[in-house]
């Protein structure tokens, strides 16, 4: 006992290593096999991934993304430099008389000529068949208006003819008149070009909102199905909503390849408790449905994983129903 401590630093040589042959015989953990599962019932508020469960749709989803449509670029709009033009030689330009919109300088108004020369054709021709019948009475003036509504077809007819006559003759004699008729029609097929491009940002801006889970959380219970109806039938699905009423809680019924599915949407920022699978299984029998689906944003509670075990329900959560959207969206 005297030897040990006037010399404890063999001591605790010894004891390292004593601890050191103790590591060594010791099982690594990480070759040790896991800890065997509680088989405890669960709990009912315990928190269930879908990705767990046998038969999830979302265990069962591949990797790959479809890619977004492409906008392409956008349209350029046109300008008097790229018709040779100025503003100056513009202003100089002759003014049509039976073209619809007036030529002239960055203006696509009414050509007020045209209700001039309406009015001038209007009033020669009343008189011109009914002169000598003309009498400045009411029966008289409630003739002239009538004449007037009924001319405005051969009126049209009249323009359909003279205003592509017209606008040739000063294209021959004007060249700046001529690149400013093209100027115009370059105007027109841009603004219907803009149009479309717009069409496509707003339906590309839309499809990409779709593909994030804020979109799907925003959505009212009757939307969600909605769109929820519209993804299941870009996959194929020929799909029919169901009464929002009496439906025994399917709210979708899916058909593809002779099978028939049966959907229950919750739009529930909360997991989905027992009795709605529960529920959605005997509305199985009810439809003859072969398969179910619950449909929602936050999963499953652990209870509905065990209940749905042995059964053809599967749980589509918001991380799935996104997934899928980006693939067939």
């Amino acid at each position: 006992m005297a030897t040990r401590m006037k010399f404890p630093h063999r001591a605790e040589a010894r004891r390292q290593r004593a601890m050191e042959r103790d590591v060594k015989l010791r099982p690594s953990v990480r070759n040790s096999p896991p800890p065997a599962a509680d088989e405890h019932e669960p709990a009912e508020n315990e928190h269930f991934s879908p990705n767990e469960a046998k038969g999830s749709v979302a265990a069962l989803l591949p990797r790959e993304e479809m890619r977004l449509p492409t906008i392409g670029p956008a349209p350029m709009q046109p300008s008097l430099e790229n018709f040779g033009l100025l503003e100056g030689s513009v202003k100089n330009i002759p003014k049509t008389w039976f073209d619809i919109e007036a030529i002239n300088p960055g203006s696509s108004k009414t050509n007020h000529n045209i209700f001039l020369v309406y009015g001038l054709l209007t009033i020669v021709s009343f008189f011109l068949i009914f002169g000598r019948e003309i009498h400045f009475n009411f029966p008289s003036i409630v003739g002239f208006f009538a004449f007037g509504f009924v001319s405005v077809i051969p009126f049209g007819i009249l323009l359909a003819i003279l205003g592509p006559i017209e606008k040739k003759l000063y294209s021959v004699f004007s060249a700046d008149f001529k690149r400013y008729c093209a100027y115009r029609r370059a105007c027109e097929t841009y603004q219907q070009n803009k149009r479309e491009y717009d069409q496509r940002v707003s339906a590309y801006n839309h499809e990409v909102s779709k593909r994030q889970e804020g979109y799907w959380r925003a959505l009212s219970g009757m939307a969600f199905e909605s769109e929820l109806g519209k993804l299941f039938s870009l996959m194929g699905y020929v799909v029919k909503l169901t009464p929002s009423t009496g439906d025994g809680g399917v709210d979708l019924i899916l058909q593809m390849d002779g099978k028939r599915t049966v959907v229950q949407c919750k739009a529930h920022n909360k997991r989905i408790p027992i009795i709605v699978a529960r529920e959605l299984a005997a509305s199985m029998r009810n439809f003859q449905a072969d398969e179910a689906i619950i449909a929602c944003l936050d999963g499953v509670t652990k209870p509905v994983a065990q209940y749905i075990k042995n059964k053809h329900i599967s749980v589509l959560d918001l991380k799935a129903i996104v997934t899928l959207q980006r693939q067939h969206g």
